[in-house]
Formats: C-alpha cells, structure tokens, sequence
C-alpha cells in the first residue's frame, strides 16, 4: 500500500493556506449594515416642519445640494454635474446607511417627479440624524 505523501518542502518555505467561502452573508446583521427598518421621518411633502431647510433650497437649490452631499461625504459635483441621477445615488446611500424603507426604483421615481422636494427630505433626515 503507498501513501501519497506531499513533496517535500524547502528549508524556510512558507505554506499557502487555501480559505473557501461556503456560505455568503445574507442578512444584515451579518453584514453589518441596517436594511428596511424605519421609515423617513418626514413625508416627501413635510416641509413645514423646517421651513428654513425649505426656503433654502428654494433661493439655492445648489447649496442646498452641496450641504447634503457634505454631510454624506460626497463631492459636490456628485449632485450638480450628474443631475438627478446623482440626487437619486446619495438618496440610496443615505437610505442604505441610516435603514430607511424603500428602493432605489422608488428613490428614482420620486427624484424624477420631485426632485427638490427629495433633497428637502434629505436635509430634514440628515439634520434629524444631527449630521
């Protein structure tokens, strides 16, 4: 009867260890990252609950969406240079981060009806969170 045996290694070589993932994380608790767990804590149409936040974005919409893009740790050219498209990525990372519901077909949808009203939200959720 013959063992196969490994070859023998040289003097001071390191062996590789080989690591196969069997299973993919699939909730986010083991992610790491809070999914569909709260709702928006102003409607789309809440603006009279901060009624400064409003009236800026209204006089300066651009500021507006460059202080959103701050307090989400994007560049400012995020939101102006790409448009909406741009509106609708920091919508998703800001829903993705804090656990907002929704998705991105409604964060799309909503941008493309009522995009200054979605960045009010945003504002009003980013300052709600003290960002």
């Amino acid at each position: 009867m013959a063992y196969h045996q490994p070859p023998p290694q040289p003097y001071g070589a390191q062996q590789q260890q080989q690591v196969v993932v069997v299973n993919q994380p699939t909730s986010s608790r083991e992610t790491g990252q809070p999914q569909n767990i709260r709702d928006w804590t102003t409607g789309i149409c809440g603006c009279f609950e901060d009624c400064g936040g409003c009236l800026y974005g209204y006089f300066c919409m651009p500021c507006l969406l460059c202080t959103v893009a701050g307090q989400l740790s994007e560049n400012c050219c995020v939101p102006i240079c790409l448009g909406r498209m741009g509106i609708v990525a920091m919508r998703t990372k800001l829903r993705t981060q804090y656990g907002i519901t929704g998705s991105i077909c409604d964060d799309c949808c909503i941008v493309t009806c009522c995009d200054a009203l979605a960045v009010c939200q945003m504002h009003r959720e980013l300052k709600h969170l003290g960002r």
